[in-house]
């Protein structure tokens, strides 16, 4: 037998000495980066107080300043309008963008990206062109979502959505269809489009992807598009339960801020949906959309199998106009089927969150109406509600009510 080269111990010792040799390299190299980091941070302070006053001159004067010449200048300037330009509105923004384009900078970083060789840089232009606002970038931004590099295309994404015509918006979601993008990244895109892109976003609701259609309409409903309603209201019909989802979903959302007038009907078809996802999503949206007309539905829904649909249309019955009424109703139900238990459970507990049972006692000692109080506090013994010994403590000395007659 050939005798062994290297003996265990040697063997040992050679690791141990390449494992501190890396963490020595890796240590030199952090100390190298954060003083060359404290260096240029050094070089640039006294550039940043001599321009301090370049971005509020460029967003706000008629005739902004002109950009300085050195190379150190121009990046350090160029970032402090940068900065300023992201938290900038309206004319003010347009002024500052202008500004960054007319100078070169916003070509210069289009450049930059689009030669650059270094995968890990090409991600930081591509935020850094969102920020900047320019529609210039856009088609350099477009070729990004197809790049091999998935932090490209989910950098190159979110800074479209900043920058994105209305012609960019079926781009960024085919990029979602395609999976080249995740759904957080395409979200977070659509949301940052300007008011005007809504149309495009609505022409974007007959995508073929599934995914791509319940993405697009959470999205009109989180932006509050009114003019999605119709649209919305036909896609309640769609085969795939996630986007059925997702539109009553966004209906309900527009619905909370501003009133819509839809057909009932379809809408109530889907608290008979083959999909608990669905009935569940019309439990927590009818009465939002609908208001008290959607009080039969939802009492219905209050009986349905699923835990979940039947809990919720227990709340939203108690959040219509006409809630208190609607969901004492089902808390005095004598219907003890485990869905109407569940039911009766959330009704007792949105009425004693909010104060609907102190609400009811106190009518009801008003009207001296001593049968109805009797009821009532019976009533909430027998579902064993928390503030029925209060409820009674404060009934029973004025209704004159012994404790074992209200029990009874």
């Amino acid at each position: 037998m050939m005798p062994a080269l290297v003996t265990p111990p040697l063997a040992i010792a050679l690791v141990l000495y390449g494992f501190a040799l890396i963490l020595a390299v890796c240590a030199a190299s952090i100390t190298a980066m954060k003083a060359l980091r404290d260096l240029r941070h050094r070089l640039d302070e006294p550039v940043r107080a001599r321009f301090r006053d370049i971005p509020a001159a460029v967003a706000l004067d008629a005739i902004p300043p002109p950009a300085p010449t050195g190379r150190r200048e121009r990046r350090v300037v160029s970032g402090m309008v940068i900065d300023a330009t992201f938290a900038l509105r309206g004319d003010a923004r347009a002024r500052a963008v202008e500004w960054l384009e007319t100078n070169g900078f916003v070509s210069a970083a289009i450049d930059r990206m689009e030669h650059r060789r270094w995968p890990g840089v090409r991600p930081g232009l591509a935020l850094r062109l969102g920020r900047m606002g320019s529609a210039l970038a856009a088609p350099a931004l477009r070729a990004g979502l197809v790049d091999r590099n998935y932090r490209m295309r989910d950098a190159s994404a979110t800074a479209l959505g900043r920058v994105a015509t209305t012609g960019d918006v079926a781009a960024l979601v085919d990029a979602f269809a395609r999976r080249d993008v995740p759904r957080g990244v395409l979200s977070n895109a659509l949301l940052q489009l300007r008011p005007e892109a809504n149309d495009a976003l609505i022409a974007c609701l007959t995508n073929e992807d599934d995914a791509a259609r319940a993405v697009v309409a959470q999205v009109l409903g989180l932006r509050r598009a009114v003019a999605a309603v119709p649209s919305l209201m036909t896609l309640i019909e769609d085969p795939t339960a996630a986007v059925r989802r997702e539109a009553v979903l966004a209906l309900a959302a527009i619905a909370a801020d501003t009133a819509v007038e839809v057909d009932a009907r379809p809408l109530v078809r889907l608290s008979d949906d083959p999909a608990a996802i669905v009935r569940s999503a019309a439990a927590t949206s009818l009465g939002t959309i609908l208001g008290d007309r959607a009080e039969r539905v939802l009492s219905a829904m209050c009986r349905d199998e699923d835990y979940w649909v039947s809990h919720r249309a227990a709340e939203s019955l108690c959040r219509l106009p006409s809630g208190a009424r609607f969901g004492w109703a089902v808390l005095a139900g004598h219907d003890d089927t485990p869905a109407a238990v569940r039911a009766r459970a959330a009704c007792l507990e949105w009425l004693e969150r909010t104060g609907g049972l102190e609400e009811r006692i106190e009518g009801i000692m008003r009207r001296g109406d001593d049968a109805a109080l009797l009821v009532t506090l019976a009533v909430l013994e027998e579902v064993g509600s928390r503030a029925w010994g209060d409820l009674y403590a404060r009934a029973s000395p004025t209704a004159g009510i012994p404790r074992e007659q209200a029990a009874a």
